[in-house]
């Protein structure tokens, strides 16, 4: 029998799909290079691309409404998102070459002579070539353009783990910074965010996670610049509920995180729990004031460990605790700590490969009645024994 040849063919969905995103990229490249020439052109110096940007908005929303829109901006997204490694690599190559980001880049230099903007200015902060990675800049290519366009309240998830091509890069923090500003400007109501290792924190992923109270699914893997981080999370996020928050990976968060995304007050269960003396150690004079902050993600070293083990490096390099935070809240120190919402809501959460040890587990399962899993945190029978009081033996 002659070999056969079976072919699969696109189906009309993904043909669609994939003509308008190519005659949205051919729109928002018009508008990219217009914005550069057209303050120089006699031909075109009276056409706004602001105001075709707008046409272009209406003309995409217009004629799909309702659950039919929430639909096609949703396949649209997830299309984007699997082929987000090429635009990625497009917007590198458009910083360094491009002519077009370059006559941008010089606008926008002689616009911040003219009128300096102020000291420490994060959202247009430079790095590298002066105007290089300007936020403004960055914003005006053509992926961001299609992404401002399409991303909206109706799109609810975001799942980055879909694309198995991404791969860290240099100047993946300066995309990133814009990739999570646009998201937490025009996704009020995500409902779940997926991210992956490959991708980086910036400052401006804060916006997304303080629009995040429809959040249900969070993955963030190790993209969490510290302890204090997770505080935001438990403020903003109370839906994280059966479904899974995703640390894993996450090297800097330790048990005082915990406390952290759990607690209203973090800091003042640090300041009850803190061994001052012995973290900072005996060269400091008493009377000195110390700031906590520099010390919330330091190791804390386990309890079962001599002391000498831990001394060869310095005291300087731990967290030492006077009582664990499981202690503290057990006896109830200073009144009931108040709980944040996420405490009874969340079912699952993936600690492996963090530093969270016995206390932190320990917490988790004396707070949150409904958890069900704590993903491969070998750390997690330290907690139930240390909360239910469970012998375990071989």
């Amino acid at each position: 029998m002659p070999p056969q040849r079976r072919l699969k063919p696109q189906s009309l969905e993904d043909i669609s799909l994939q003509a308008y995103i190519s005659l949205l990229k051919n729109e928002t490249e018009l508008l990219f290079h217009l914005r550069a020439y057209a303050p120089k052109s006699i031909l075109v110096n009276r056409v706004s691309p602001d105001i075709l940007y707008r046409r272009l908005e209406t003309q995409f929303t217009s004629g799909c409404y309702g659950i039919l829109q929430e639909i096609v901006r949703q396949r649209i997204v997830e299309h984007m998102v699997k082929n987000f490694h090429v635009f990625m690599n497009d917007c590198v190559s458009a910083t360094k070459s491009s002519k077009t980001y370059q006559i941008l880049s010089e606008q926008s230099t002689n616009n911040d002579f003219v009128q300096p903007r102020p000291p420490n200015s994060g959202d247009d902060a430079v790095s590298g070539s002066p105007g290089r990675y300007n936020m403004t800049n960055l914003r005006f290519l053509p992926i961001f353009q299609q992404l401002m366009l399409i991303l909206n309240d109706d799109v609810k998830a975001l799942d980055f783990s879909k694309n198995k091509d991404l791969v860290d890069m240099e100047e993946a923090t300066e995309i990133c910074r814009v990739l999570w500003k646009i998201i937490g400007e025009r996704c009020k109501s995500l409902e779940k965010l997926i991210l992956t290792k490959d991708l980086s924190y910036s400052s401006t992923l804060n916006s997304v996670i303080v629009n995040g109270s429809k959040l249900t699914h969070l993955t963030l893997k190790r993209n969490v610049p510290n302890n204090i981080f997770l505080n935001l999370i438990g403020q903003n996020c109370p839906k994280l509920q059966g479904i899974e928050l995703d640390v894993a990976g996450s090297e800097i968060i330790n048990d005082f995180g915990i406390v952290c995304l759990l607690f209203a007050d973090p800091e003042q269960i640090f300041l009850k729990c803190w061994n001052r003396d012995k973290t900072v150690g005996s060269q400091v004079r008493r009377n000195l004031r110390v700031f906590p902050q520099p010390f919330y993600d330091r190791q804390i070293p386990d309890q079962q460990e001599p002391y000498t083990r831990n001394s060869k490096s310095g005291s300087g390099n731990y967290l030492y605790l006077k009582k664990t935070f499981h202690e503290a809240l057990r006896s109830g120190e200073g009144g009931d700590w108040e709980r944040l919402p996420i405490a009874t809501s969340i079912k699952k959460f993936r600690l492996e490969n963090t530093k969270v040890k016995g206390d932190g587990a320990s917490v988790v399962l004396e707070s949150c009645p409904n958890i069900y899993s704590l993903g491969y945190l070998v750390f997690a029978a330290a907690g139930i024994n240390a909360s239910y009081q469970l012998q375990f033996t071989d």
